[in-house]
């Protein structure tokens, strides 16, 4: 195994610079099929989705894997507010099970207590 080493003094100073980009894109329901199966979840797993965006990621795996608990990360607020309408959505369809929980977060990643 290679050794690994993260460097963390990088100084942050708007979250203008972490999300830049003008034009949001959504990840396409192929690639999260692929994560999906690369990812080997189980109900013991703890799924954060950084930049959830839509909450699609977290639908889709809540939908097809054992995973019971799921939070999604945005830094956006409208974004969020997305997020959680659509997962409400979906539960309430069925298309989640009940057993599930999923949690978005509007905060930078960068802020996020990750000690689930």
């Amino acid at each position: 195994k290679i050794p690994f080493r993260l460097e963390t003094n990088i100084q942050l100073k708007s979250a203008h610079m972490l999300a830049p980009r003008k034009k949001l894109w959504s990840t396409p329901s192929c690639a999260i099929q692929i994560a999906t199966q690369f990812a080997n979840l189980t109900s013991n797993d703890i799924l954060y989705d950084v930049g959830c965006g839509d909450g699609r990621v977290l639908i889709q795996m809540a939908s097809e894997t054992p995973c019971q608990t799921l939070i999604g990360i945005e830094i956006d607020a409208e974004r969020a507010m997305e997020a959680k309408e659509n997962i409400a959505q979906a539960m309430k369809s069925g298309q989640i099970p009940s057993d599930t929980s999923i949690k978005v977060v509007c905060q930078n990643a960068l802020e996020v207590d990750y000690s689930d």
